[in-house]
């Protein structure tokens, strides 16, 4: 990688390019591509690699030491993507039909799976590693998830486990650290009905368990597993697409289904993240506004959205602090660098401009603003919910292979 110490590197999108900065110096930020149309950068495990997509919905890899970008699956429409937790290695779906790996260093891509080979009316949807032994668990679009080995010999349909209720279309969430658990979502076939949430829960194959874990928004950003070995997983849960309502994080521990932790009903919850070492969680939160109900006008949810903070809760102790207290701000997105000692995170203004910033939980160093980062269309996302992860990703520099 490009940073040996420090707390990581930052690749974010601004006027449609991909930038590199690296925190633990003081140089500014230097352009990685000149494409035009860029998002969603996803660093791989080390350090040295960026996917990307552009607009049109092309993938595309760059070596971030100075490489030029190059093109996969012939600039055809990829629809999801995800790096291995273990190594420098793409997962990748072309058109919703093929599913493709390919190792950053060597290049070769190599097909694991057909559509076809899964039923006549399956379309392969989002991809998720398990991060213990790099198994691949895929979206089908039917009432089956399918496992494929990452050496593509082995293909079957994830089971032995039945889900309580029937019509819906489970879509993998994330493994729990130990590999043991998935979290899953039964969505109901139409994107008008999955917008208020579905049903969210956890499934051992290996034991044939299944557990329910709550209502939740179709947000792969409001489901967070621990890291390491252990089965807590941190969801948001609460029905109503509105996120400034009824948005509460429940950490829960798989394996003797307890609760182990919840926010407060007055603040309505989003996009939590564990510290590297866990035993803490960070998320952005707002006053709930269940006491307004649907009746806020446009300039009364600016100014709610604009008492979004980034707060910080210690499990084992038991606290919750609010980190930042800046006026004229939405506050959004956080990122823990590896040393567990920062947080990055955005801010958003009245006017609308979104900017990267870097809060010292540790040392007295304050908070300080980092790049500005693209504009984004209309000031609420959907109901309050920005994809920050399609303008910005951080390598917090913790990855030993």
């Amino acid at each position: 990688s490009l940073a040996d110490e420090g707390p990581g590197l930052l690749a974010f999108v601004r006027q449609g390019d991909l930038w590199l900065l690296d925190l633990a110096r003081t140089n500014p930020p230097r352009p990685l591509t000149s494409l035009g149309d860029v998002d969603t950068p996803r660093w791989s495990p080390s350090g040295r690699w960026l996917a990307f997509r552009r607009q049109a919905g092309e993938l595309w890899l760059i070596d971030v030491a100075g490489a030029l970008p190059s093109l996969l699956a012939d600039g055809r429409a990829v629809t999801a993507f995800a790096w291995s937790p273990l190594r420098d290695t793409l997962a990748y779906v072309v058109e919703g039909r093929e599913l493709w790996l390919v190792d950053a260093e060597d290049g070769t891509p190599r097909r694991l799976l057909m559509a076809g080979e899964v039923g006549p009316q399956a379309s392969l949807g989002r991809v998720v590693w398990n991060p213990l032994n790099e198994w691949l668990v895929v979206a089908t679009m039917t009432d089956t998830l399918w496992m494929v080995s990452p050496d593509g010999l082995v293909g079957a349909p994830l089971c032995c486990f039945e889900l309580p209720e029937a019509g819906g279309l489970p879509v993998p969430m994330a493994w729990t650290g130990d590999g043991a658990w998935l979290a899953l979502q039964l969505q109901p076939p139409s994107a008008s009905m999955t917008a208020d949430g579905a049903p969210l829960y956890a499934v051992n194959p290996a034991q044939g368990t299944v557990r329910p874990v709550d209502w939740t928004l179709a947000f792969p950003d409001f489901v967070a597993p621990a890291p390491g070995g252990t089965d807590l997983l941190a969801a948001v849960v609460g029905a109503g697409r509105e996120t400034w309502m009824n948005k509460r994080l429940q950490v829960r521990a798989l394996d003797s289904d307890e609760a182990r932790w919840s926010s407060p009903p007055d603040l309505a919850v989003g996009e939590p993240t564990w510290s590297p070492q866990g035993g803490r969680l960070a998320f952005a939160a707002v006053p709930d506004q269940s006491q307004a109900g649907f009746m806020l006008q446009e300039e009364m949810l600016r100014e709610v959205l604009l008492q979004r903070r980034i707060w910080v809760a210690q499990l084992e102790a038991g606290t919750l602090d609010q980190a930042t207290a800046e006026a004229g701000y939405e506050e959004a997105a956080p990122r823990w660098t590896g040393d567990g000692r920062s947080l990055v995170f955005l801010r958003v203004d009245r006017q609308e401009r979104a900017s990267l910033w870097l809060l010292d939980l540790e040392g007295g160093g304050g908070v300080r603003r980092l790049a500005d980062v693209s504009s984004f269309e209309g000031p609420f996302g959907y109901y309050g919910h920005v994809d920050w992860g399609a303008y910005f990703d951080l390598w917090p520099n913790n990855w030993g292979p």
